[in-house]
């Protein structure tokens, strides 16, 4: 491959790499429904071009697995934002967000999942986006990610 791979996250399933222009996440089995809240790779897909446009840049199967390929997001984690208002701020658009794609859900709203570039916030790692209407409200949503990020909301 002629772009150089910097191993970002891994774990006995799927690695994580950044690549010159992009993030390659690589998973190591053929069961794509393990993964996408019990989606093909193709639905996944097609469920990222519907909320996120534009952040997947190729996807493909590998003899033993498959790959996708995601742009890179402008930010930096939210885990690395010290200051609350900081964080109430991203809840608030994180629910506005929430509010566009329901009854679809991100779901996954861990801080390093979050990116804060000055006015902006990008959810990435997508892997759990589904309808999420037949186990849970907007409500309990909106609660689930006001705690998993750990700020106080009006």
């Amino acid at each position: 491959m002629l772009f150089e791979k910097i191993q970002v996250k891994s774990n006995d399933d799927n690695k994580v790499f950044k690549l010159k222009d992009r993030y390659r996440k690589e998973w190591y089995t053929i069961n794509q429904k393990l993964y996408f809240a019990g989606n093909t790779l193709d639905q996944h897909i097609l469920l990222l071009d519907k909320f996120m446009p534009g952040y997947v840049l190729d996807y493909n199967f590998t003899k033993n697995g498959f790959l996708i390929d995601y742009k890179i997001l402008p930010g930096i984690p939210l885990e690395l934002c010290n200051y609350q208002a900081i964080k109430e701020d991203v809840i608030n658009i994180c629910i506005e967000h929430l509010k566009t794609t329901w009854p679809y859900a991100h779901y996954d709203w861990s801080k390093s999942n979050i990116l804060v570039d000055h006015d902006s916030v990008h959810l990435i790692d997508w892997d759990n986006i589904q309808d999420y209407s037949k186990d849970f409200t907007l409500e309990s949503m909106i609660n689930r990610l006001i705690k998993k990020i750990g700020a106080e909301v009006d």
